[in-house]
């Protein structure tokens, strides 16, 4: 049985993992170029798949149980 817990509210964060396992750097600021390109990427995702959090349904979502 899932224990209660809170969704914490963060801002954008980048991590260089081969140099920072544990994450403690955000490089997001140093690397504006890489976060746009994830953000796009997620968009992307989002407006085909939806996003429960913006309350958003996809292009691509299609009731249970269908194929196309």
């Amino acid at each position: 049985k899932p224990n209660p817990y809170s969704q914490a509210k963060i801002g954008l964060e980048l991590f260089d993992l081969k140099k920072d396992i544990g994450e403690q750097a955000n490089v997001a600021e140093q690397f504006p170029d890489v976060v746009a390109r994830l953000q796009r990427h997620a968009e992307s995702a989002r407006e085909e798949l939806g996003d429960k959090l913006t309350k958003r349904t996809g292009s691509g979502v299609r009731p249970h149980g269908k194929l196309q």
